[in-house]
């Protein structure tokens, strides 16, 4: 999945010249935490944080352009970088929000809500279904196998993921129209090891 798949596109921006006292305005009324800074052409200049114009208020700025408290050496990445790119790049850097770039140009924001977003998407969060851990099998075909049976008795997929965790490798699939009998009858005629299983109503 590309940042563009997921990106806000409609990014609340100001200007160099716009006061620390609008910038903080906008932020209250938008509910947002970071406004991207810049000039004609959607530009991208700098970024302001509500902790850099919350300072600058401190400080008896509110007159201030933004300009003068910005961000200049902006944290970016472009439409086509992947998701997990840019959660690594937010990771690393500390930020909760990367402006997102077509060349020069701003084209929209990816944030950390994003990023939860579709990891709970991924995950299956908000559907009912039976969600099993299980240990990776070794042989892809066990995984192929155990899909089937899902599938044969009448089961559907929500969610298929792997995950390392410590020396294990575990797989958490997540089931639907099937109740916890059923589903942990497939894993056993599949010949995987079951870690633990839950049903979920939501």
């Amino acid at each position: 999945m590309l940042v563009g798949d997921k990106m806000t596109r409609n990014v609340v921006t100001v200007s160099p010249e716009t006061t620390v006292a609008d910038g903080l305005r906008l932020m209250n009324e938008r509910g947002i935490h970071r406004l991207p800074v810049v000039e004609a052409g959607r530009r991208l200049v700098g970024i302001v944080s509500d902790m850099d114009l919350r300072i600058a208020e401190a400080a008896g700025r509110l007159s201030d352009p933004v300009s003068a408290v910005m961000t200049r050496r902006v944290i970016t990445v472009d439409e086509y970088d992947t998701l997990e790119y840019a959660a690594t790049l937010m990771r690393e850097k500390g930020v909760g929000g990367l402006p997102v770039l077509r060349g020069e140009r701003l084209v929209g924001i990816i944030t950390d809500g994003d990023i939860f977003d579709v990891f709970a998407d991924l995950m299956g969060v908000g559907k009912p279904g039976v969600r099993l851990t299980l240990a990776l099998p070794a042989e892809q075909g066990t995984i192929v196998e155990l899909l089937q049976t899902v599938h044969r008795q009448g089961g559907t997929i929500i969610a298929l993921g792997t995950v390392k965790l410590d020396t294990r490798h575990l797989m958490v699939l997540k089931v639907g129209n099937l109740t916890p009998e059923k589903a942990q009858q497939a894993v056993s005629l599949a010949g995987v090891e079951l870690v633990d299983m839950l049903a979920e109503q939501r």
